[in-house]
């Protein structure tokens, strides 16, 4: 429950529009008990509202809650998600020094990683242009347009087995 005389500019609030999220543009006292409310609503549109003492009850300040939560290991989590952003870079210098059969050798060579690189490399492709960073697109877009090339390509090489100490 927010009291009418909490209100003011910049507040976001639920209970002024039905299922909505409205911030608080202006407020005026009109007498005592009520308030007129000028807001803006999330599709830009701004209402205005007569509110008094009784509708105090159904207003509250708007809360932030994440749609999701993170309860793993933070550690374990870092250190999985920075060997991916390691793979980007060296499959770029792979693509730009050997071609696509020279980035076929290290795509094979981790094999468990290679999907969500492709994810991450075009989720940063998109980053890029979404940005205008003009300079990194191209790496990333090459990563993702050879993709299926590369993955071809590392279908041919020789899978890597584990030696024994005697063999």
């Amino acid at each position: 429950m927010l009291k009418l005389a909490d209100l003011k500019p910049g507040l976001a609030l639920v209970g002024l529009e039905p299922a909505v999220v409205a911030t608080v543009a202006a407020v005026v006292p009109i007498g005592e008990g009520s308030v007129q409310v000028f807001y803006r609503t999330p599709d830009g549109t701004t209402q205005e509202r007569l509110l008094g003492r009784a509708d105090e009850e159904n207003l509250s300040v708007a809360t932030v809650e994440r749609p999701w939560s993170f309860d793993g290991d933070g550690a374990a989590f870092q250190l999985t998600w920075a060997s991916h952003l390691d793979l980007e870079p060296q499959l770029i210098r792979v693509i730009n020094t050997d071609g696509e059969t020279g980035a076929a050798t290290v795509f094979a060579a981790v094999q468990s990683k290679t999907e969500t690189a492709r994810q991450l490399a075009y989720r940063l492709y998109t980053l890029c242009e979404r940005k205008n960073w003009a300079e990194d697109a191209p790496a990333y877009n090459e990563v993702v347009t050879s993709w299926s090339s590369i993955e071809s390509a590392a279908a041919q090489e020789p899978t890597a087995t584990q030696r024994s100490l005697f063999d």
